[in-house]
């Protein structure tokens, strides 16, 4: 009975070092015009992360392939999340809820969403044209990005800190993915005439 399997591990150091210039798009108001407000963004973030990795195969017989995969992973935040410009629409003190206004825009301190995989897999080849495969996935997440919405404290219009509701994207808790996927091919080599390899 056949079987072969690998197992490593992978070192990621992720170095950040981020400045930019946080733009604020201000609405107009009753007692102000609409402006826009610069102010600067500094931040490093060293991280290392390792991450293991184990495949196995084993081929019970010659038709049939079971599979089983399991490891670590990380997914770095897309650029456009990390985008730290804000807009922001004030309602005044009699805002909604007790909120100034509402504001949305990206967010430069999200953090890398972290994974643990397993896969396992069946297949099964029937002839040399075709193929039934059965495969379970469990993805354990930690971090997983998601737009959200949470009060934040923000300079107004008049020079005041206030509080905003503020939509952004950022790092849940923890999640959990999983599923079952199923596959068949087949080159229909048998059928006749124009039919044959359908």
């Amino acid at each position: 009975m056949p079987f072969e399997g690998t197992i490593g591990v992978r070192a990621v150091n992720t170095a950040t070092d981020l400045n930019a210039i946080r733009v604020t798009n201000l609405a107009a108001t009753p007692t102000s015009p609409a402006q826009t407000v610069l102010s600067p963004i500094n931040g490093k973030r060293n991280q290392l992360d390792w991450l293991p990795s184990l495949t196995l195969k084993l081929r019970p017989t010659d038709q049939i392939v079971l599979r089983a995969v399991a490891g670590k992973a990380i997914l770095r935040p897309q650029f456009a999340a990390l985008n730290p410009a804000i807009s922001q629409v004030e309602t005044g003190a009699t805002g909604n809820q007790g909120f100034y206004g509402t504001a949305s825009g990206g967010n430069a301190d999200l953090r890398d969403v972290k994974s643990t995989n397993i896969d396992l897999t069946a297949e099964w080849y029937f002839s040399r044209t075709g193929s039934f495969t059965v495969a379970g996935f469990y993805k354990k997440l930690d971090g997983y990005i998601q737009s959200d919405s949470a009060a934040e404290q923000l300079v107004a219009s008049n020079g005041t800190l206030q509080t905003f509701l503020v939509t952004r994207p950022r790092n849940t808790s923890g999640g959990q993915l999983k599923g079952v996927e199923i596959s068949y091919t087949q080159f229909y080599d048998f059928l006749p005439g124009p039919l044959s390899g359908f």
